[in-house]
């Protein structure tokens, strides 16, 4: 802070102002801490740099917004303590005030809130290494654009997470031979009602399909690469470029909103709605005819 670069907000929550607090020596990591005695009884000393985790400081995209809003206002006050530019601290005051007052802060979308802070986190990380370099720019207009790709960003991480916990399912269509045994024994030991009513769940479990390749098996789809549909039959039509969606031919940024169930309804937007899966104008991926069945 005092030398004017990036420090996370964690630092200023109520959280990280009592982890410091009960850091004693962590401002000279030369300095010797002794260790609980062992099973010998003996103490034993090392420096206090060796039992800093830094496992413990929070991303700003992982803090809640109630963290959030208190390490703002400190930070605010220490840019003024260490004399930071005028300019700067009301560009930040500028910039935090935006995103709080933004219209997806109370969106009852929780994607959209948490996209917010992971714009928040990228943005002002990416300022600190090139806003004194001739393409810095300021923090205190939003943009939209890239709000958008934060929230895309977000959603497919949430694709993965779904995907992932699928059973694996073989190129045949169906699970390993250990597996199935377990389910074999799970079915034998279960009362009929838990058979039915988990059968049931089951048929009615259906994963979204990757925006590339169009298939619904446990894979990262957001970092798909795929050159060809899930099945092998067609060329995929899209690909990912630092996460987003671009055509192959790389004329065309795709929305990756439109390609969800419920498709976008963005009035102004940045990117085509094209399906990523075949290139129609009619659908996105989730209602294209070449997605693998569920």
């Amino acid at each position: 802070m005092k030398l004017g670069r990036y420090c996370e907000l964690h630092y200023f929550t109520n959280r990280g102002l009592l982890e410091a607090s009960h850091s004693v020596f962590i401002s000279d990591p030369e300095a010797l801490v002794m260790l609980p005695p062992d099973e010998d009884g003996l103490c034993v000393f090392i420096p206090a740099g060796a039992i800093r985790d830094p496992a413990t400081v929070v991303k700003d995209e992982d803090l809640t917004w109630e963290e959030f809003n208190e390490a703002a206002l400190r930070m605010i006050a220490a840019m003024k303590v260490y004399g930071w530019p005028t300019d700067r601290i009301d560009m930040h005051i500028d910039f935090w005030s935006a995103l709080q007052n933004h219209r997806w802060r109370l969106a009852p979308d929780t994607l959209k809130q948490r996209a917010l802070l992971l714009y928040q986190a990228q943005q002002r990380r990416d300022w600190h290494l090139y806003g004194n370099t001739p393409h810095g720019w300021s923090l205190a207009k939003i943009n939209q654009k890239v709000l958008y790709l934060a929230r895309d960003e977000l959603f497919d991480e949430q694709l993965v997470s779904i995907t992932l916990q699928a059973p694996a399912i073989t190129s045949s269509g169906s699970s390993g031979a250990s597996h199935s045994r377990s389910v074999s024994a799970q079915k034998r030991s279960a009362s009929p009602t838990e058979r039915t009513g988990g059968a049931r769940k089951r048929a009615h479990t259906i994963f979204p399909c990757c925006a590339v390749c169009l298939g619904r098996f446990p894979h990262r789809v957001i970092e798909c690469s795929r050159s060809r549909t899930w099945d092998d039959r067609h060329q995929t039509f899209a690909e990912r470029i630092d996460k987003a969606l671009w055509s192959k031919d790389g004329k065309l940024l795709l929305c990756a909103a439109w390609q969800r169930e419920e498709g976008c309804t963005r009035r102004k937007r940045h990117a085509r709605h094209i399906c990523s899966g075949c290139g129609s104008i009619s659908h996105g991926a989730q209602q294209c005819p070449r997605v693998q069945e569920s």
